[in-house]
């Protein structure tokens, strides 16, 4: 249910008052937060029962789409001041659902054996993108086509549905996500070197000397951040580049978002097969080069039926991507530390996406070609690091 919300959140961010700025920061603060709440998110991951984080981090994120609800209806007369709201929101809500985050990829992970995952999770993102498909379209004519007290209808709908969700989440029986993981009795000795300083050091020195070491990991993460610093400064600037410099209607956004998924709806089983016949690496590695013609199209299509022929070809890419990169993370995440290799994941993604939208608005100030000059060379950077 987040098409309800998700694809017009800059959009949303506008009619608040939101500058250029703002919307930079929209999707760069969340990403400082992020990587902040990685620790925290391994710990809770390696010490309390999966599901029950997931659940509870899970709820907390989704009650904030209410308080967003809420900004449509404040003052006129605080001007701007609604916008930095909403992105203080949204960055505050990227904490629980880091922490969520982690914790359900690391319990569903387990829950398939490693040669069906590929199949697996194609068939799941499959049945996510049709839903998505349906609802973007539609939300996009719900909210222009009236007040904009719809946006607050869109939250509040969409927060429902996902409150529901956990409901059913709730009831997956698997087994070691139920399980706790109690920590070992330890003498007073040993209980007084977890409050020395020099000990926390050199345990963090050695995590980090863990993370180096795996030299598959390595290469896959560093490809994960170049290829996330290219999409973030894209997406920061995307919506801005529609609406503002190409005069793009707000439901021409949901039927590009639909085109997207439809592709992907259409390549999720193709690459899912592959992934698991060929490798994941060899789907991130072509996939990946597809994905180099969606920015350098920008630079030569400015009418709608070209922007959706872009949004039709990078969904099918980014299906690839998606899948493959859950998949080659599993691969290269030892699984007596996956959380933490989850985590440090997720940490390099959220750096990225707190660096990738203040380099995307600076050039979108600077030279908006630019930015998809830069991205084309972050996805040809990626494609040579995948190949390691």
């Amino acid at each position: 249910m987040t098409a309800l919300t998700t694809p017009y959140v800059v959009v949303y961010a506008l009619y608040l008052g939101a500058s250029d700025w703002a919307v930079g920061l929209l999707t760069s603060l969340p990403g400082i937060v992020l990587l902040i709440s990685q620790g925290i998110a391994v710990r809770l991951s390696e010490t309390l029962p999966l599901m029950i984080v997931t659940l509870r981090t899970a709820f907390i994120q989704r009650i904030f789409y209410f308080g967003y609800a809420a900004l449509t209806f404040l003052p006129l007369s605080w001007g701007s001041l609604r916008a930095w709201i909403f992105v203080a929101g949204l960055s505050l809500a990227s904490a629980p659902g880091a922490i969520a985050g982690v914790a359900w990829t690391t319990m569903i992970g387990d829950a398939f054996p490693a040669e069906q995952r590929g199949q697996i999770f194609g068939r799941r993102n499959m049945f996510m993108t049709v839903t998505i498909m349906t609802l973007t379209p539609l939300a996009g004519f719900w909210i222009e086509r009236g007040p904009f007290w719809r946006f607050s209808a869109s939250y509040v709908m969409a927060g429902i549905f996902l409150l529901g969700s956990l409901v059913w989440m709730s009831r997956m029986d698997i087994p070691s996500a139920k399980v706790k993981h109690l920590p070992e009795k330890i003498s007073p000795g040993e209980r007084h070197k977890r409050f020395d300083i020099n000990a926390k050091v050199q345990n963090f020195l050695g995590i980090i000397d863990k993370l180096w070491n795996a030299k598959s990991f390595r290469y896959f993460a560093l490809a994960v951040f170049v290829y996330q610093i290219g999409g973030q400064m894209l997406g920061a600037i995307q919506t801005l580049y529609l609406v503002r410099n190409i005069n793009t209607p707000v439901h021409w956004l949901g039927w590009y978002a639909m085109l997207g998924n439809l592709a992907s709806i259409l390549m999720y089983p193709f690459w899912g097969k592959w992934t698991d016949m060929q490798g994941s690496q060899a789907v991130l590695r072509y996939s990946t080069i597809g994905a180099i013609l969606y920015p350098l199209g920008f630079m030569t299509w400015r009418e709608p039926w070209g922007i959706a022929i872009l949004a039709f070809w990078f969904g099918g890419m980014a299906a690839g991507l998606t899948l493959a990169t859950f998949t080659r993370l599993y691969e290269v995440a030892p699984q007596e530390h996956r959380a933490l290799f989850i985590a440090a994941n997720a940490m390099v993604t959220s750096l990225a996406q707190f660096v990738g939208p203040l380099i995307g608005i600076a050039l979108y100030h600077w030279q908006v070609n630019s930015i998809f000059v830069a991205v084309a060379l972050c996805y040809a950077g990626t494609v040579f690091l995948f190949s390691r």
